[in-house]
């Protein structure tokens, strides 16, 4: 089957990749990948950017910080991944378009691989 393959590398690459070590700097690693699915699945189909995204994952930035390393790690850890599994577009206007500013929208092959049930708890995830 065409999917077979997809099936097979897309959850090992989602989920057992530190996709963290390839970072310049040293970063923590994100793991609620159940929580941002979720959060994608609502707000991705729409287009959202980067920043959005950290506002409603985390908050707000700290105003006293010179720089917000949380976009940064969001688009390493999550977005950049999805990306290139072909379950989000990257909508960057310009190349050298910053992070925060990138809308990321879901492709097709987000619902044809992910179910979202909210019946069962927030937010709960059943792949296809």
């Amino acid at each position: 089957m065409p999917g077979d393959l997809f099936n097979l590398i897309a959850p090992f690459y989602m989920f057992q990749i530190d996709h963290a070590a390839s970072s310049r700097n040293l970063e923590p690693l994100l793991d609620s990948w159940s929580v941002f699915l979720g959060v994608l699945n609502v707000e991705a189909a729409q287009g959202r950017t980067c920043g959005v995204l950290r506002e409603i994952l985390y908050g707000p930035p700290n105003p006293a910080e010179l720089y917000d390393r949380m976009p940064g790690m969001i688009w390493n850890q999550v977005l950049n991944p999805l990306c290139w599994l072909g379950l989000l577009a990257d909508c960057k206007t310009d190349e050298h378009q910053h992070l925060v500013d990138r809308q990321n929208v879901t492709t097709g092959l987000w619902a044809r691989e992910f179910w979202f049930s909210f019946g069962d708890g927030p937010g709960s995830l059943t792949r296809q």
